[in-house]
């Protein structure tokens, strides 16, 4: 299979994921792991105020969990259904994170653009599991040039 190819099956596959990822309400799902995301923010026990990144948040439940640990959060997912559900979450629970649509295999963000960069189940449905890695090593500060 040619790169042109992969890329196009990649696209088809990303397409047949969105609709069904925001044809029923995951959010009922998700809540249920919300613990998952609190065990992740208090085991890497950032300083207050670090930048994180969420990375394929679904409903949010991570990035609340980070929130809650008062760093300045941006959520990301390319299901906007998902990201309306996490953005109300986060008003109900009057913290101010960012929800912004973005696909995980390339992310709209500078190098080194955040402190930490996390993702709880989502990124493991990306087709290219090489590309988000290379995405979330390529945003997070100061990560060790030897690891990648």
């Amino acid at each position: 299979m040619n790169t042109h190819t992969q890329k196009s099956d990649f696209e088809v596959l990303k397409g047949h994921q969105k609709a069904a990822w925001a044809s029923g309400d995951y959010s009922a799902i998700g809540v249920t792991m919300q613990i998952v995301g609190e065990l992740l923010a208090e085991t890497l026990n950032l300083p207050a105020g670090s930048q994180v990144l969420d990375v394929a948040s679904g409903n949010g439940s991570t990035s609340l969990a980070f929130a809650r640990q008062f760093h300045d959060v941006v959520s990301t997912d390319f299901v906007d259904a998902l990201l309306e559900k996490g953005a109300q979450r986060a008003a109900a629970e009057g913290f101010a994170i960012e929800f912004e649509t973005a696909d995980a295999e390339n992310l709209p963000f500078d190098d080194k653009a955040f402190d930490a960069v996390v993702s709880t189940f989502g990124v493991m449905f990306a087709p290219s599991q090489t590309q988000v890695a290379q995405e979330m090593l390529r945003i997070v500060e100061d990560w060790p040039s030897d690891a990648r």
